[in-house]
């Protein structure tokens, strides 16, 4: 090779990582990664991090809870079905009375969304529950919460939970419509 085609190399080599280093160094927060996504909705809703993984609320304990098999925190497009599993235990000691019991769950501030177990309060009862939504049409993000109500029916239960829907402290997952 010659010095002159040598000396076109490099100047071919320099300016094609040039171009490639300036192509990186170009800001790519016009396209909105998962993780950004995630901090996005984290700084708006601190709260999110403190869902536990196991939450006590009056007589009822749930605990492993999978959203969508994605944990306690589902990411989903408006209106799509969203199917769950989750354990429960139930200490019949701190109910009311010897009535039927029902444990609804369902997102905070919107229609309950499922029965998943009902229980004579005259013992303690555990088991595992699978329930089904379909996420609200708004984006936006929504507690899921549990309660329990004192009902002959479970429709009569479900009737109660806007009423007397569920404290902040019975949420057990959380739910992002985008």
């Amino acid at each position: 090779m010659t010095i002159l085609s040598n000396f076109k190399l490099q100047n071919l080599l320099f300016c094609c990582a040039t171009l490639f280093a300036c192509a990186l160094a170009v800001p790519i927060a016009a396209v909105e990664s998962p993780g950004d996504k995630i901090t996005e909705i984290i700084k708006s809703c601190p709260w999110i991090g403190l869902v536990a993984e196991e939450v006590t609320y009056g007589p009822i304990t749930i605990s492993k809870l999978d959203i969508a098999h994605a944990g306690r925190l589902v990411f989903c497009k408006p209106a799509e079905k969203i199917e769950g599993t989750l354990k429960y235990k139930i200490d019949a000691d701190k109910l009311d009375s010897w009535e039927f019991h029902h444990i609804i769950v369902g997102l905070r501030k919107q229609d309950a969304q499922s029965c998943i177990t009902h229980s004579l309060g005259v013992w303690n009862k555990k088991g595992k529950a699978s329930f089904s939504f379909n996420a609200p049409v708004e984006k936006g993000i929504y507690e899921l919460c549990f309660d329990y109500y004192e009902a002959t029916l479970c429709s009569d239960a479900l009737k109660q939970w806007l009423d007397n829907p569920p404290a902040h402290r019975a949420t057990i997952g959380i739910v992002v419509v985008d």
